[in-house]
């Protein structure tokens, strides 16, 4: 299938299958050096700290409550520790919250500007990536990847370090689109979660686990992350450039949620992982 990038540069990318875990590819892969420039800080929302029209406002009100839901997902997990490092974590949000609810935090983010944004919300708790390389073993309870594994260029090595660096009673706490939703059926090539080249891989939830389970790690537990089905449903009606375009992201945003109540294919889920023991 090819898959247009409608953010950035308009090219075309494909996706292909991979063999042994099941999940989708996006080819051409860009390089190290290329891929920065796929994020132009402006427009990627994830790093902005304000709205500038209303879409924009539509995102960060649904941050908003994405975040209070994440963070009640992660202070309900047992674990013997609240040391939690946050993986991407753009301008901080997330992670300023769980400070506010007592743990212990660190971010690593390889934007500059929303690194330095996340740091005056932190108190310079965020990192550039070079330091997932630095911490020692075994230095978090909880280490979270909120949309962002389907960004890791080399995800064999960053699985490994993750590992690495999460407790052996710890959880891995990841939040992924799902390409077998009704929303990303209804909307096909325009669908925005495919958001190529940005996004590398594209998961279902055996794809995810087949791959997790070949880097020693078994799912525990998954929760659908209902609010994503309306955003990703109104950006891809925006990609669509469709009249009344905010009634059908409910319809459809709507449709996909009734939907996966039955078949459980969510537009996006957390899946929270924990080490295999030998």
């Amino acid at each position: 299938m090819k898959i247009q990038d409608h953010l950035v540069s308009k090219k075309w990318f494909s996706l292909e299958k991979n063999q042994e875990h099941g999940f989708w590819m996006t080819v051409p892969k860009p390089s190290e050096i290329d891929l920065p420039s796929y994020y132009p800080q402006e427009e990627y929302l994830s790093h902005q700290t304000a709205p500038r029209n209303f879409l924009e406002r539509v995102y960060h009100l649904l941050r908003f409550f994405a975040i209070i839901y994440k963070t009640r997902v992660v202070k309900r997990l047992k674990m013997n520790g609240k040391r939690l490092l946050d993986v991407g974590c753009g301008a901080g949000f997330f992670l300023k919250s769980m400070q506010k609810s007592g743990w212990q935090i660190s971010g690593v983010e390889p934007n500059k500007d929303a690194r330095l944004a996340a740091n005056r919300l932190t108190e310079n708790a965020v990192f550039d990536n070079e330091q997932l390389l630095r911490w020692e073993n075994s230095s978090f309870d909880a280490i979270t990847l909120w949309h962002v594994l389907e960004h890791l260029s080399d995800l064999d090595q960053s699985l490994a370090n993750l590992s690495r660096l999460l407790d052996d009673h710890g959880k891995l706490i990841v939040a992924l689109p799902n390409h077998l939703s009704y929303d990303a059926h209804h909307y096909h090539r325009h669908w925005a979660a495919y958001d190529v080249p940005r996004h590398l891989w594209h998961f279902t939830k055996d794809s995810l686990v087949s791959l997790m389970m070949a880097k020693g790690f078994m799912l525990s537990r998954s929760k659908p992350l209902w609010l994503d089905a309306y955003y990703i449903s109104l950006l891809s009606e925006t990609y669509r450039h469709s009249k009344l375009r905010w009634v059908k992201a409910i319809w459809y945003g709507t449709l996909s949620n009734v939907s996966a109540l039955f078949t459980r294919e969510f537009s996006s889920r957390i899946y929270i992982f924990e080490k295999m023991t030998a």
